[in-house]
């Protein structure tokens, strides 16, 4: 995989971008990539102050021609503008509306997280729920649905060695007074 590539930024864009990716769970480069799409002609003269370097990085999600996409709409917006330049220009001219749109995705993404809590716990107290799903459920990202599982008298012996080794203290208590 060719290596990112690389702007330097005001560092309030470089943190602001990074936060709004990882909200709307899109990559960084997406969100650069929207921000010099939607920008009119560009101009110097965005906010300045200490800069850093930002990848734009892509995803799986992004095209793969994403890093030469955002080279040419940075020439052909930036009036002469550096690429560094023509990023910033960009993020400073269309940050508030990405910004209302990430804040939208963010909720519903949030939302699907609780959905898949929710799921996650009523499987682990079901005593319906097969083996193998019991295994899976012990590698949960949700520390509740862990504990559920280390509780079970009926979790199978995969799912207690995955347990035994959690890093939350809460989880092998449970599975140590079972």
């Amino acid at each position: 995989m060719a290596a990112a590539l690389r702007v330097s930024l005001p560092s309030v864009f470089v943190a602001e971008i990074g936060e709004a990716a990882r909200r709307c769970e899109r990559s960084v480069g997406f969100l650069v990539l929207g921000a010099l799409k939607s920008a009119g002609p560009l101009e110097k003269g965005a906010p300045r102050g200490d800069v850093r370097e930002l990848a734009l990085e892509a995803d799986e999600d992004d095209p793969k021609d994403l890093a030469s996409r955002v080279k040419k709409l940075a020439a052909e917006r930036g009036n002469g503008l550096s690429l560094d330049e023509a990023v910033t220009a960009a993020w400073a001219a269309r940050r508030e509306p990405i910004l209302a749109w990430v804040a939208r995705a963010g909720s519903i993404n949030d939302g699907a997280r609780a959905d898949d809590l929710d799921e996650a716990l009523a499987a682990a107290a079901d005593p319906r729920t097969p083996p193998a799903q019991l295994v899976e459920l012990a590698k949960s990202v949700y520390p509740r649905v862990r504990v559920l599982v280390a509780g079970r008298k009926d979790a199978p012996a995969d799912a207690l060695a995955i347990l035994a080794k959690d890093r939350e203290p809460l989880v092998r208590k449970t599975l140590d007074e079972r």
